[in-house]
């Protein structure tokens, strides 16, 4: 198994002048990439930087921040990357808390060795691209994954070069992934589904275009144009926005496009109906996994005619569990809490090695995830442990009311989560987001869910809204809600 670094180190040997990664105002080949990886790596050296650092890194549009990992890892030190809208306060409250040596940013320098994108290749002008140099063991960390959690400070989720490879490996063996694949994302750059997506490219040898959001869809279509995109990466919410904000174009490129990937967050049928209507012989990919655990399964959409909360077998390699409150198996179709063992889990958080007894047990992962596997052995994923509503001693997940809403023709999204109630202690609330021209009532919605849930599980609340937030990863974001109404 090849480190991600070697296989760049590799690619670029056998074809120095392919575009590794694009950007909207820059093009990189493999090359490239490759001595500038070089020369900010010897730069770090000759800084101090040593083996277990930690180099805090700003996502920014710009070669230099793949640069940026790559070097970390040719040093033996830590990618800890952060978003780009963080404030210089926040950035350096992230700094002192890895007790980092060196920050990578847009704004003023935040430790003893900083570099500022503005100025790095003036910094970097007289530094050899040559020098001896010795690849990253398999065994050492690679990165800190800064993963928002559900309260308190954000966890560091610490990766191994080896769960990066195998994160790799496992893609190329379950998409078909061809090192003449032209692939899109707007994913967030600094969110792990983002790296994980340049990395298998890095690793393929094929070409990733990184686009900075989906603010002008005209820039989309553009780059898929130009540069002949044959596939795509993004969460849901960015399926959502493309039949929001382009309609039915994207059907014509749909000889054009191969496959496509979605992840990041649960997939809805209103998504999965559009992307088969409108790319009817594209490979459909739903990945589930998280930050922690890697790539556990990919389902193939296009194909599989399962309930949209199925996410497919474990990938190879993968060990699924569903266990009870004793860490025990449960029976096929009784749902629990989803245990993961592989090659890509983590192995803890930074600087919180007390929470290592809470997320394994016997080499697995204990998920926060609730779910469920079927004799076949696919996966079914119905919610958080943590969003799980109770009414009065009776309680439910909000995926339930949620996929049940989404059957009403005439909705286009909607959230459900828990409000305080003087009688029951908490009570269900749905947020709705109506399609086009639909006037349905909230006892429209009410009467047909009746007939599809428990009378507890109905929501005692509906509220139509112009839009459902989201955060930074995609996801609707409950902890914004559950702030503005009343805590969970």
């Amino acid at each position: 198994m090849l480190t991600v670094v070697e296989k760049l180190f590799e690619n670029a040997k056998r074809n120095p002048d392919k575009l590794a990664v694009i950007f909207e105002n820059e093009e990189v080949t493999y090359c490239q990439l490759k001595d500038s990886t070089v020369r900010l790596a010897n730069w770090f050296k000759t800084q101090g930087i040593e083996k277990g650092d930690r180099i805090v890194v700003q996502a920014a549009h710009c070669k230099w921040y793949i640069v940026a990992c790559f070097a970390s890892h040719l040093c033996g030190a830590i990618f800890v990357p952060v978003e780009k809208t963080l404030t210089e306060k926040t950035l350096e409250d992230t700094v002192k808390r890895l007790k980092a040596k060196a920050v990578v940013s847009r704004l003023a320098p935040l430790a003893h060795i900083s570099l500022n994108y503005s100025d790095i290749d003036a910094k970097l002008a007289g530094v050899e691209e040559e020098q001896p140099w010795q690849f990253p063991e398999l065994e050492m960390v690679a990165n800190i994954m800064l993963t928002s959690g559900t309260t308190g400070i954000p966890k560091g989720a610490i990766l191994t070069q080896k769960n990066l490879a195998a994160n790799c490996l496992v893609r190329l063996s379950e998409i078909e992934i061809s090192e003449s694949d032209v692939g899109i994302t707007f994913i967030p750059l600094n969110h792990v589904a983002c790296e994980r997506v340049w990395e298998t490219a890095i690793y393929t040898g094929s070409t990733y275009i990184m686009l900075d959001g989906m603010i002008k869809m005209n820039r989309f279509y553009e780059f898929i144009d130009k540069y002949n995109v044959n596939t795509f990466n993004m969460p849901p919410s960015g399926i959502a926005s493309l039949e929001y904000l382009s309609q039915s174009k994207l059907y014509e490129y749909a000889e054009q496009i191969d496959y496509i990937c979605i992840q990041s967050a649960p997939i809805q049928e209103p998504q999965r109906r559009y992307l088969k209507a409108m790319l009817p012989k594209s490979k459909l990919f739903y990945v589930y996994g998280s930050t922690e655990t890697g790539t556990a399964t990919i389902h193939r959409l296009d194909e599989d005619q399962k309930e949209i909360r199925c996410v497919g077998r474990p990938c190879e390699g993968v060990d699924i569990r569903i266990w009870d409150n004793n860490m025990q198996d449960v029976a096929y179709g009784v749902q629990g809490r989803v245990a993961i063992r592989d090659d890509m889990n983590c192995k803890g958080y930074w600087g919180m090695p007390e929470v290592l007894k809470d997320v394994y047990y016997n080499e697995f992962f204990l998920t926060n995830d609730l779910g469920y596997l079927d004799e076949d052995g696919f996966l079914y994923i119905l919610g958080r442990i943590d969003d799980v509503i109770n009414v009065g001693g009776l309680k439910l997940l909000p995926s339930e009311v949620e996929k049940a809403t989404m059957e009403i023709t005439g909705i286009d999204e909607c959230l459900c989560y828990d409000v305080p109630n003087a009688v029951t202690g908490r009570a269900v609330k749905l947020l709705v987001r109506l399609a086009g021209d639909s006037r349905l009532s909230a006892s429209d919605i009410r009467a047909a869910l009746a007939v599809k849930l428990d009378n507890y599980k109905v929501p005692s609340v509906i509220e139509f809204v112009p839009e459902i937030m989201k955060n930074p990863n995609g996801k609707p974001d409950r902890k914004y809600y559950y702030s503005k109404d009343g805590g969970h």
